[in-house]
């Protein structure tokens, strides 16, 4: 399994980078003395500057060139998280914790493993934000949209469509439902980047 984190000129504010301890960045060639300074050698991995420039292209060169099964997440993805029940009730009435970064291999394996078992070829985490509306006893969900600060690519030949622009993690969900008919996409556990906090959830 590899846990790759693509970025670009943020060698001074990777969020990430202990947290997701097992992870590898990904940048160009250019950048490189840059982030290893940051990171060393061992967690630094570089592509052409041509086939940088944007986000579908660094993301098309990590589908090419790292093998499955294979996580991509975005540079201000700080953590990964869940709510839990205050006073044990299923009342909407929730904390929020941090899943500890020892538990993060086991997590993704086990996700990658229920991915399999459903034959979907992406797996991904929800969206929401709202703990009120948590949704204890709605595990996992095959048709909605994954979106491109946390997802998880199985064995496929699908690429990011450089024609949509910034809506690329849209048109892959969209692409692999048209294909293979289903993600597996989390509800339970949630990641938080920059200032905002998506909430999203699996079974550990």
């Amino acid at each position: 399994m590899n846990v790759i984190i693509p970025s670009y000129k943020r060698s001074h504010d990777l969020k990430g980078k202990d947290y997701f301890f097992m992870a590898k960045y990904c940048v160009p060639e250019s950048q490189k003395e840059e982030y290893t300074k940051e990171l060393g050698e061992e967690r630094v991995i570089t592509l052409p500057d041509n086939e940088d420039g944007d986000i579908v292209k660094k993301r098309n060169w990590i589908l090419k060139n790292i093998p499955r099964p294979l996580i991509m997440i975005d540079d201000d993805v700080s953590e990964i998280g869940y709510y839990e029940s205050r006073n044990g009730k299923v009342d909407g009435n929730h904390s929020r914790k941090t899943m500890d970064k020892n538990l993060l291999i086991h997590f993704f394996e086990h996700n990658f493993n229920l991915a399999k078992e459903f034959n979907c070829k992406m797996w991904g985490l929800s969206q929401n934000q709202d703990n009120r509306i948590y949704k204890e006893f709605l595990p996992f969900n095959l048709s909605n949209i994954i979106l491109g600060p946390f997802q998880a690519h199985l064995e496929h030949d699908l690429l990011f469509d450089d024609r949509v622009g910034t809506k690329d993690d849209y048109d892959m969900a969209l692409q692999q439902l048209n294909k293979y008919k289903k993600v597996s996409w989390s509800l339970q556990v949630w990641y938080l980047f920059v200032n905002v906090l998506s909430v999203k959830t699996i079974f550990v």
